[in-house]
């Protein structure tokens, strides 16, 4: 049976919605709501087998821990609050656990999103366009093109395979997973960064961790929409998007490393290397699209690159008993 854990932020609103549309479909399945805002759930009576549990972190990698242990369920989807299921999206999930669940420990799936205009949406790519001298350059520089599926160094992913199959990572919003693969060899630390708004990328990691003890697959039909018409706190604006991307790319490598058993000090080194590849690029677009856009840019991005200076990476899980004990707080 299957379990909704939803994700939110001072959004009842929106949850609820959500809530609605998923009981168009289905009315037995659990829905737990994980809630780190301030303000308070109304009209939960209309929306039967909804449980609503408030975190006092303002984190969401902690939020959907929570999530999981208030889960009695052997499989949990994980919402954000701005997914829109379409129609019979259940009816395929359960036929895809059905189907594939004793090969498969979690299944990725596809969602797009309803809104072009988004601060995502509007983040010009490189100048040059793919030739092989590029990927060579690419690769040189520690940005290589991956094949799909794959989950490499510094949070490069490869694109999820077109027709669906085999991957090694997840990508936020929606996916499903079998609860015994949760959270087993993870590092916490993560929360750490989310705490203090310095995390991204955290889905992908989940997902690669999770690849260490079971296969991953990658749904390529579209079951939800993204609706989200905010900015949130990755989003805000150039500067604070490229600063936590250049210093949440240290964590997401260094954690690779250890989950590969391999050096934690090259991949620092490594790290630096493609950080100082990637300021030279934005440095290239600035010369050729001058503009406060991309000097806000390398502004972000050099501030997060010195900021790693001072990060101590957790390799032997030392934050992990802090974060257990939250979960009885």
């Amino acid at each position: 049976m299957i379990s909704v854990v939803i994700t939110t932020y001072n959004r009842p609103k929106k949850c609820l919605e959500l809530v609605a549309l998923i009981r168009k479909e289905t009315n037995n399945i659990p829905i737990i709501i994980v809630d780190s805002g301030d303000n308070k759930f109304v009209n939960t009576e209309n929306h039967p087998n909804v449980k609503i549990v408030i975190s006092k972190h303002k984190n969401q990698p902690f939020q959907r821990f929570l999530g999981y242990a208030n889960v009695k369920t052997d499989w949990i989807l994980y919402l954000d609050d701005d997914m829109e299921p379409l129609d019979d999206t259940f009816k395929i999930l359960e036929n895809l656990i059905h189907e594939k669940g004793e090969q498969f420990g979690l299944f990725a799936l596809k969602f797009l999103d309803k809104h072009q205009n988004s601060f995502l949406k509007a983040q010009k790519k490189s100048v040059l366009k793919t030739s092989k001298i590029v990927a060579f350059l690419r690769a040189f520089s520690g940005y290589p093109i991956l094949p799909e599926g794959i989950y490499g160094k510094n949070g490069i992913r490869g694109t999820q395979p077109k027709h669906g199959g085999q991957t090694f990572y997840t990508s936020g919003g929606a996916f499903i997973v079998k609860k015994e693969y949760l959270y087993k060899n993870f590092n916490m630390q993560l929360f750490d960064l989310f705490e203090k708004r310095h995390g991204m990328g955290e889905d992908a990691i989940l997902g690669y961790t999770i690849s260490k003890q079971t296969k991953l697959y990658y749904y390529p039909k579209q079951l939800f929409w993204h609706n989200d018409q905010a900015n949130s706190v990755y989003t805000r604006n150039d500067k604070q998007f490229h600063k936590i991307v250049a210093f949440s790319r240290l964590y997401l490598n260094q954690e690779l490393a250890r989950l590969n058993n391999k050096s934690i000090f090259l991949a620092r080194l490594s790290y630096l290397w493609f950080a100082n590849w990637r300021i030279f690029g934005l440095c290239v677009n600035l010369v050729l699209r001058p503009s406060n856009v991309n000097w806000n840019r390398i502004k972000g991005y050099i501030t997060g690159v010195f900021m790693t200076f001072g990060f101590r990476f957790k390799s032997k899980l030392e934050n992990n008993s802090y974060w257990q004990n939250e979960l009885n707080q």
